[in-house]
């Protein structure tokens, strides 16, 4: 046989997806964790690429600005043209929700861009997807072509209740698509039905992704009204769901449905990320789509990180949420599971006699696998702590002083760091994101504020310190500090906080000193 008969039989073989004008060549990804796995193989990719251009300042010409709208509209025209199946639309939108929230985590923190550059690079890391996984048909380039240009339009307008608009509006747009999808693809424009509510799904991730990561002014006015109304969504949603489907009892519509209002009761109120994410699942389980389920667990994985480590919580909180992060999810999934029929034994056996388990592997495997997902992440941040105390270059920062009473609370030590000030004026008071700023090392190993990081090469002593934006300003590494019970003597008299700093400009609280720097324990 020849190697082109060869090609062709393989070809031919139900699941794997000809792609003549993709870059590569995949099998149709069909459980919702294989589509992840692939898109996060090209967030690596894209949001690097697209955040060292936008770092250097490509875009900040016109006609570089120019030129980079043009490609954009070029290359989405060729490769709306390519020939794949629907399961690559779907990972491409995985991809291009996930690199956009990425790559603004990752602008957020390493410089101080424009919103122009910014918007340029998002495009870029755009067309950057598009070009690896090509994507159908035009309407879903025009889609998404829409939704950045009415951001930049929120952003010019200042950000407010815009965002409330286009969120609730896409929310009410995608629901209706769903719950309407018979009668919709009866009319001449019905081709369009199901690729524009994947627009939609990632669209509302996108736009949840912006309010959550970036500049805090375009945040939703009233992030609870939103909630409220997205929630109602979720019930209207899935009691059409129930009912469509009656006969299939294991859906679980309903009661996703009321996991997610009580999930995002707690944490959907000033985050509207939460929320759509959740809706965004609720869709995928209802639609029976596990790529689509799978755009939206990775959306409120990564918003569900992202509003912990704003919160700046103490470890005692923290431990707790988690505690209770894990008994709802087994809550949720033996109530999801509940329903559930039983398998039925062979044909001639006896109901006494034990059955065979064949689907215990599986289930072993279900189990293993988030354990041992959070233990590696759990370990991960400990190694990099870990190697922070060990590398890091040390540094003294100044407290600020405070009402004595203010200063301990509780058993641990309420922290207020003196160069606070000096990055809240060169932010400005109205700022509520985190910085990077850069600090210079003195002969008497304090460090003073110079600058915020503007990506320029550092100069001798200097290093880069992440400043995390808390209610009284901004903290450097930890806004408190643990002792033992009965101890609070002691730390009354500290002066100083000593820190290890490393190469990224993460801080790790290492102790506190007194007026004569001298280590209190």
């Amino acid at each position: 046989m020849k190697l082109r008969e060869v090609i062709q039989a393989v070809s031919a073989r139900p699941g794997f997806v000809e792609h003549r004008a993709a870059t590569i060549s995949l099998a149709e990804p069909r459980p919702w964790y294989v589509a992840s796995a692939v898109a996060i193989t090209i967030w690596v990719g894209a949001v690097s690429l697209g955040s060292f251009l936008v770092a250097i300042r490509v875009f900040n010409s016109g006609a570089a600005q120019l030129a980079g709208a043009l490609l954009l509209l070029a290359a989405g025209a060729v490769c709306s043209r390519a020939a794949g199946g629907l399961a690559r639309l779907h990972v491409s939108l995985i991809a291009y929700a996930g690199s956009t929230a990425l790559l603004m985590v990752f602008l957020d923190d390493s410089a101080d861009l424009s919103k122009a550059g910014t918007l340029l690079g998002v495009a870029f890391v755009q067309l950057v997807c598009f070009a690896l996984i090509a994507a159908r048909p035009v309407r879903f380039k025009a889609t998404f072509g829409g939704l950045l240009a009415l951001w930049g339009v929120a952003l010019e307008r200042g950000g407010f209740a815009t965002i409330d608009v286009l969120i609730v509006g896409a929310s009410a747009a995608l629901s209706a698509l769903w719950i309407f999808e018979a009668k919709l693809s009866a009319t001449r424009a019905g081709r369009a039905v199901r690729p524009a509510g994947f627009a939609l799904a990632a669209g509302l991730l996108w736009l949840s992704t912006f309010s959550l990561t970036t500049w805090q002014e375009a945040r939703p006015t009233v992030p609870l009204a939103t909630a409220v109304a997205l929630a109602a969504m979720l019930f209207v949603i899935a009691l059409v769901a129930a009912r469509e489907s009656a006969a299939d009892k294991k859906s679980g519509a309903v009661r996703l449905a009321l996991v997610g209002v009580v999930a995002l009761a707690a944490l959907a109120a000033q985050s509207p990320a939460i929320l759509t994410a959740v809706l965004v699942i609720v869709l995928g389980r209802m639609r029976k789509e596990p790529v689509l389920e799978g755009l939206g667990v990775v959306g409120l994985i990564g918003f569900a990180v992202w509003l912990y480590y704003g919160m700046h919580v103490s470890l005692l909180w923290t431990s707790a949420a988690l505690v209770a992060a894990g008994v709802a999810v087994i809550a949720a999934r033996a109530w999801l599971l509940r329903g559930a029929a039983a398998p039925a034994p062979p044909e001639g056996a006896s109901v006494l006699s034990p059955q065979p388990r064949t689907r215990a592997p599986e289930r072993r495997l279900r189990l293993l696998m988030p354990t041992v997902a959070v233990v590696a992440v759990l370990l991960g941040l400990v190694a990099h702590k870990e190697g922070i105390l060990r590398s890091g270059t040390t540094v003294l920062l100044e407290l600020a002083p405070r009402d004595p009473r203010s200063l301990l609370q509780g058993d641990y030590v309420a922290l207020r760091y003196a160069e606070s000030n000096a990055v809240v004026e060169a932010t400005g008071w109205d700022s509520r994101k985190n910085r990077v700023a850069v600090f210079r090392l003195g002969e008497d190993g304090i460090g003073r504020f110079v600058r915020l990081d503007d990506a320029s090469a550092l100069g001798q002593d200097e290093l880069r310190l992440r400043a995390l934006r808390t209610n009284s300003g901004y903290a450097f590494g930890a806004d408190s500090y643990f002792f033992a019970e009965g101890g609070g003597g002691t730390w009354e008299r500290a002066r100083y906080a000593e820190v290890r700093v490393g190469g990224d400009g993460t801080a790790v609280l290492v102790g506190l000193r007194d007026a004569e720097r001298t280590m209190l324990r």
